[in-house]
């Protein structure tokens, strides 16, 4: 084949935030032209974050190899030995930006301690805390978690100038922030792979998430875990092709009653007590038993116990240790009608 061999280069996608690091796994009887590892960089954004399939020609033959570990192909945010990452933004509007995660946090606590104009911090990174350059910030775990601060718990501030298109991890992100009910729809969240804990026992939140990208994002567990007042708008649209865990994922949320049935859950592994206690929670998910198959009954334990769907009474566990394999055929509501009609 003709072009730079992939052992040879080691390439970072600026646009998607990557890096192609090939020496490290290929065989060495594998060879791929820089085009096809720049392909590769540029394709990463819509597929999961941890597989890819793709085929290249060898001795007239095509070679179909599956990376299980993506992860080892391309790292976000994390440029190669050989290679140089995008110089971050150090300045924007005459205020400094974060680099660090670190920096972050300590800046949200000074502004938790005095949220003024006139404080050092708002002098520094300016004013309001919505202001902020977060753009180089790929981390934003526990920033507003109220275990980490417990003055988080009074925080409900407007963040929507954020420029979140480097996060890779929010979770925990408003753990226990009680009172938070902030606009956070234009929240970048393309390159995101963990939401786990984001909203739990952020009591007080019900925005209307329809228009965040959860493509990547692996683990929803505990996301709005006691999110009392949360109903979900915006959730039945989300593409969850990539989600691995959604256990606890509405544990305890009160108000929640969005219609999933539409989501793509056939990687999902972990669903149990995903509803569990969602007290009016109803909805269909019938839908999902075409792809859910391969369950264990631990993984889907106490699933809809405490809600309102007509089959929750007894689900625990929901399938039968003799019906792994086989569809499931209560799911919220009776499923047999629904699977019937599919066969005909």
């Amino acid at each position: 084949m003709n072009g730079n061999t992939a052992n040879e280069i080691s390439h970072y996608d600026s646009n998607f935030g990557v890096t192609v690091l090939h020496s490290e796994f290929l065989p060495p009887y594998l060879r791929i032209t820089t085009a096809q590892v720049h392909f590769i960089a540029n394709s990463l954004s819509h597929f999961c974050s941890y597989r890819l399939l793709f085929q290249v020609t060898m001795r007239s033959l095509i070679v179909a190899t599956l990376l299980s570990a993506v992860s080892v192909l391309a790292q976000p945010g994390r440029p190669g030995p050989n290679t140089t990452a995008p110089e971050p933004v150090l300045e924007e509007n005459g205020f400094k930006c974060f680099l660090t995660t670190p920096e972050l946090r300590d800046a949200v606590d000074a502004y938790l301690v005095d949220p003024s104009e006139g404080s050092a911090v708002a002098q520094e990174y300016g004013w309001p805390i919505g202001e902020w350059c977060v753009r180089n910030i790929a981390d934003f775990s526990y920033l507003f978690d109220s275990n980490r601060n417990p003055a988080v718990v009074t925080f409900n501030e407007d963040l929507t100038g954020w420029v979140t298109t480097c996060a890779r991890d929010m979770s925990y992100m408003f753990a226990g922030a009680s009172e938070f009910n902030g606009d956070v729809t234009k929240f970048q969240t393309g390159r995101v792979l963990t939401m786990a804990g984001m909203f739990e026992d952020a009591k007080s939140f019900n925005g209307n998430l329809g228009s965040w990208d959860v493509f990547n994002v692996q683990n929803f567990q505990r996301m709005f875990g006691g999110a009392e007042s949360f109903e979900g708008n915006g959730l039945e649209d989300w593409d969850t092709r990539c989600a691995e865990d959604i256990s606890y994922m509405f544990y305890t949320a009160f108000s929640f009653n969005a219609d999933l049935s539409a989501w793509e859950v056939s990687n999902i592994r972990d669903f149990h007590f995903a509803f569990d206690d969602a007290k009016v929670f109803s909805q269909n998910l019938c839908p999902w038993t075409e792809s859910i198959t391969n369950l264990e009954p631990k993984d889907a334990v106490a699933m809809f116990t405490g809600t309102s769907c007509p089959e929750a009474v007894e689900l625990e566990p929901v399938l039968d240790e003799e019906a792994i394999g086989e569809p499931l055929t209560v799911f919220c509501f009776n499923c047999t009608e629904f699977q019937r009609r599919k066969r005909q």
